[in-house]
This record gives structure tokens, C-alpha cells and sequence, in this order.
């Protein structure tokens, strides 16, 4: 070996040294980025998310505004607030959803009866045409993003995200 080579590989194994001391904690504990939670979640809503627009494409709807619809379809005429808590959407993000989706045509929006200060929000005819010609999409979603998942793994899946997302955790 030449000293250039034995000069690379030392600086090599002083790097992984270095990153080594780096990704430890105050306990000595090393942190393995690509297998926290966070890190896999992400790649995980990657891929749905990748998974959704091959599906999608043709509508044009974002993921966010498909599950806005089948709220909306879901509970009837909702108010704009109840919808966006439905789906864990902040009240400004909720409100930008809407109004893209009555620009489309895809929702009419309109004061509540009983409070004038409510927005209420339902599917129009398009939307619900629209909603109705997506759902298979959005089944097919759901089934490649478990990909080879066994069934029990999918229920535990959905148990534990379900368990991640509450609010007492």
C-alpha cells in the first residue's frame, strides 16, 4: 500500500471516528438516525405521498383535499372548523383547503342558520361526482403504501399511528 493510500484510509477512519463521538449522547448512547421514528414516519408519508399523485394525477387533488371531501361527505354540512379538527388541519390551512376546493366547484360554502358567524361547508354535485370517482383511487392508495405487509402487521400499523396521533399518546 502507498503512504498516499495509508494517509487516505487513516483521515477515512479518523472521519468515522469523528462522526462516530458526534451521533453519541450524553450517555454514550449512539443515535441511528435512519432508525428513529421521525426519520421512518417521513420516508413512510414519502412514499404515500408518491403513491398518492400516481392515483390522483388526473384530478388534481392534493391528499390534504381528498380527506377534506370525504369529511365533508362523511359528516354532512360541516362547519369550516369542525372540518379542519376532523382531519388536524389549523384553522388558517383549513381555510386556504376550502376555498381552493369552492373554487373549484368542489364545495359551496354559505353562513349557518343558527349562527351567522359560521361558515358551512357541503359538497356540491361536481364534488360529490368527483369524491365518488376517487374513492377506488384512494383504497388503492392505501393498499400499495402497506405494500407486502401481512394483514396482521397492517391492523398493528394502523393501531400504532393511531396510538402516536391521540392526544394522551
Amino acid at each position: 500500500m502507498t503512504i498516499k493510500a495509508t494517509s487516505a484510509l487513516a483521515d477515512s477512519d479518523q472521519r468515522r471516528a469523528h462522526a462516530e463521538d458526534l451521533l453519541r449522547d450524553s450517555l454514550g448512547r449512539r443515535y441511528a438516525y435512519a432508525e428513529q421514528v421521525g426519520h421512518l414516519l417521513r420516508r413512510a408519508l414519502q412514499r404515500n405521498l408518491t403513491i398518492f399523485s400516481k392515483h390522483f394525477e388526473s384530478s388534481e387533488l392534493t391528499s390534504v383535499q381528498f380527506i377534506v371531501l370525504c369529511a365533508i361527505a362523511e359528516h354532512g354540512p360541516i362547519s369550516q372548523n369542525l372540518v379542519g379538527r376532523l382531519v388536524a388541519l389549523d384553522p388558517s390551512t383549513t381555510k386556504g383547503v376550502v376555498e381552493r376546493l369552492a373554487e373549484r366547484d368542489l364545495v359551496v360554502t354559505g353562513p349557518d342558520a343558527g349562527d351567522r358567524r359560521k361558515l358551512v361547508i357541503e359538497l356540491s354535485h361536481a364534488g360529490k361526482m368527483m369524491l365518488r370517482g376517487q374513492i377506488d383511487h384512494g383504497m388503492q392508495v392505501t393498499e400499495e403504501t402497506f405494500g407486502s405487509l401481512n394483514p396482521a402487521e397492517r391492523v398493528a400499523l394502523v393501531y400504532l399511528l393511531r396510538k402516536l396521533v391521540e392526544k394522551d399518546g
